[in-house]
């Protein structure tokens, strides 16, 4: 507590000690890159500081609600649970879990849907069923990746266009899930016959 006079009157200052209540992100990935944490709460002053796991990181003040720490790669280069916390000169807040997942494995493709289609007409829907699909995996057909517009872990699904299927031949489909883990899975036909 601060006490100050001004004129006889006398005020009062209370500062709070922080207290923390969301981390973004609240999960990373194992292997990741460094990234910023932006730490939310309240009791924040300047030169406030995020620990993780009681060691001080390089912190920036924002505002008296949020702060961000610089979390470097070999602090996230294994699975687990951190614990953050924010200190001040009032003291330490109460932790929070900053959870590291293991990486995705590398993709596995069993079967495309359709697995052939005649040249010529309209769009349609190519279905990738696998496993170890990431919310980040593309597919890949001849060296081009596509964004999916549904993926779970074991499906993907892509828009084929009527202008891509004029051609006849065999296209090749892969699943790309970016690092860290993740990789690229064996390749598998889709086939593009006569009219």
């Amino acid at each position: 507590m601060k006490a100050m006079r001004l004129s006889g009157l006398l005020l009062w200052s209370v500062l709070q000690s922080p207290s923390i209540s969301s981390l973004s992100p609240s999960h990373v990935v194992a292997g990741d890159t460094s990234f910023w944490l932006t730490v939310n709460g309240s009791g924040f002053v300047q030169g406030a500081v995020v620990q993780l796991d009681g060691a001080d990181r390089t912190t920036t003040y924002l505002s008296p609600t949020r702060i961000a720490a610089l979390i470097a790669a070999n602090d996230i280069s294994r699975t687990g649970v951190r614990q953050v916390t924010a200190s001040t000169p009032m003291g330490v807040s109460a932790a929070l879990p900053l959870t590291v997942i293991a990486p995705p494995p590398v993709p596995k493709v069993l079967s495309l849907s359709p697995v052939s289609i005649a040249a010529g007409g309209p769009a349609f829907r190519l279905t990738v069923t696998g496993s170890g699909f990431a919310p980040a995996s593309l597919i890949d057909i001849d060296g081009e990746t596509r964004a999916t517009f549904e993926a779970t872990a074991t499906t993907l699904v892509t828009g084929i266009s009527a202008e891509e299927r004029t051609t006849p031949g065999i296209r090749r489909v892969r699943v790309v899930t970016p690092p860290p883990g993740g990789g690229t899975s064996a390749a598998i036909e889709l086939r593009i016959g006569q009219r």
